[in-house]
């Protein structure tokens, strides 16, 4: 795994009962929308997402905390035009993470992946990023999601981006110098002085 990077996604979840208890269902990832911080903005291409052999949700990205799986066949993860659906079959015991998504105390959708190809370019002034491929480990239902489509957080390396696109730092600007006169009061004293010691010394060998 190169770098484990983790988007909020404000997509509502929806709850629906089952035979067998809850399914928790709705988006988890968008395509070509447009997410962004102070540092970069970023969008996930169009058929960029690859799954993990077993694609996890988790609830608020706590691995110890599992509602489904690909690979037990409790979470089925559905690629289409417009980004990734998802249905779960929650666990019995999720009680209390069944109760806040039905009182909607928990509402945005967050995912954890590593990106295999990326394209950097200047948009408007900022870095952008496009997402090529990637790889889905785990999705989670989450508390906070941020900004009008996702927001940009790193787990690990800090997302690296190109310097060419990178501002220079301002630097401070210096004080300008005066410009410096010759002494010419004190050079014409030096030089009296000079020609008086040299009488002196005629005078002496005279």
């Amino acid at each position: 795994m190169r770098n484990y990077e983790i988007r909020n996604v404000p997509t509502k979840v929806e709850l629906s009962s089952s035979g067998n208890g809850y399914t928790a269902r709705g988006t988890a990832i968008e395509y070509n929308s447009v997410s962004g911080d102070e540092r970069f903005t970023e969008e996930i291409r169009e058929g960029a997402v690859n799954f993990a052999e077993n694609l996890y949700m988790f609830w608020q990205h706590d691995s110890k905390n599992v509602l489904g799986s690909t690979r037990s066949g409790t979470l089925k993860a559905v690629k289409t035009s417009t980004g990734i659906d998802f249905d779960c079959e929650l666990p019995e015991t999720a009680t209390r993470e069944t109760e806040a998504i039905r009182r909607g105390d928990v509402t945005g959708m967050s995912f954890g992946f590593d990106v295999t190809s990326d394209t950097w370019e200047n948009r408007s002034g900022k870095p952008h990023r496009t997402i090529n491929t990637m790889t889905l480990y785990e999705i989670s239902p989450v508390s906070f999601p941020f900004y009008d489509s996702g927001a940009i957080r790193s787990s690990g390396q800090e997302v690296e981006i190109p310097t060419e696109l990178l501002s220079p730092e301002p630097t401070e600007p210096t004080e300008p110098t005066e410009p410096t006169e010759p002494d010419n009061e004190r050079s014409a004293a030096l030089q009296r002085a000079r020609n008086i010691v040299s009488l002196e010394k005629l005078k002496l060998n005279s």
